[in-house]
């Protein structure tokens, strides 16, 4: 049985369901009101459509399983924070690969970026299943040549030219492919 309401539904512990009006639907419809669910919505066929007001995720993920998540206007938006570190060497740790941003100000000699473990980079970044990826960014606003070095076994450099060169920036696309093991992949070399 579906319902039709001008108020909100709450389905919290127990079941209780207060309308002015109740009609029988093909589906749940609410207009100007609030449903809330204790424990989760599962849509197994027909979709979510969001008309008005946004959808919002305030804990846990929102996954899509099969098929695409598509924009037809406006942007997608993703917080960023950028890590600003002044060392020769740096480590980077898997919160500076989530923060977004990394900026490394290289001297004195040639320099290395290494990355954190596998382990560290898949628990931090949430991968769940082979080939999910993840995007960041670097950039070497220093006076030396950055060579990427893996952290472990488990990070594997996806390109042979792994150098970022002095005042250039890059595209860090991080994929898990296998159950243990990350690639990265540095795309590109822009002057920063």
């Amino acid at each position: 049985m579906s319902f039709r309401a001008r108020k909100g539904i709450d389905l919290g512990e127990g079941f209780s369901i207060g309308l002015k009006k109740a009609t029988e639907a093909a589906g749940l419809w609410i207009r100007g009101g609030l449903l809330r669910l204790a424990s989760g919505l599962q849509i197994v066929a027909g979709g979510l459509t969001v008309t008005a007001g946004g959808a919002t995720v305030t804990a846990g993920d929102l996954d899509v399983t099969a098929g695409e998540i598509h924009v037809s206007t406006g942007k997608v938006y993703q917080a960023v924070t950028v890590v600003d570190d002044n060392s020769k060497d740096m480590t980077m740790a898997a919160a500076d690969i989530v923060a977004g941003i990394n900026i490394h100000t290289s001297a004195s000699s040639a320099a290395t970026v290494t990355t954190d473990t596998g382990a560290a980079i898949i628990a931090a970044l949430g991968f769940k299943a082979i080939n999910d990826s993840c995007t960041s960014y670097y950039i070497n606003d220093g006076n030396q040549t950055v060579t990427f070095a893996a952290g472990d076994g488990d990070v594997v450099m996806g390109n042979v030219a792994n150098t970022i060169p002095t005042n250039s920036g890059a595209l860090l696309v991080w994929r898990l492919t296998a159950a243990d093991k990350v690639t990265l992949y540095i795309i590109g070399s822009v002057a920063a």
